[in-house]
């Protein structure tokens, strides 16, 4: 239970004019609307919200392009990463925030 408020669930808000907008946006590409809507929506909400709405933008981007997706999971070796044809990236040495990815 996320617990959104009316404006978080309806940012645009609820009358004709934000049904436009909505029908504006709906005509755009995944990517577009990732790029366009996005960013800005996870600029400075709430915490629950900004983590619910990263999650979906991040299943949208991969949808429209599969070749964004993670082959691997946490706690991945780089040799399981390999066997899956996919290509390992070490942690960053001088990020000490910085994880692997096998992609």
């Amino acid at each position: 239970d996320l617990r959104l408020t009316r404006e978080e669930l309806s940012p645009l808000g609820s009358g004709k004019e934000a049904w436009d907008r909505v029908d504006t946006l709906a005509k755009l590409t995944p990517v577009e609307w990732y790029y366009v809507v996005g960013h800005s929506r996870l600029a400075g909400g709430r915490s629950i919200f900004v983590s619910a709405l990263g999650a979906i933008l991040d299943v949208v981007r991969v949808a429209a392009s599969p070749a964004w997706r993670e082959c691997g999971h946490s706690g991945m070796t780089e040799a399981a990463c390999e066997a899956r044809a996919c290509s390992w990236t070490p942690p960053a040495p001088d990020d000490p925030a910085s994880q692997p990815s096998c992609l």
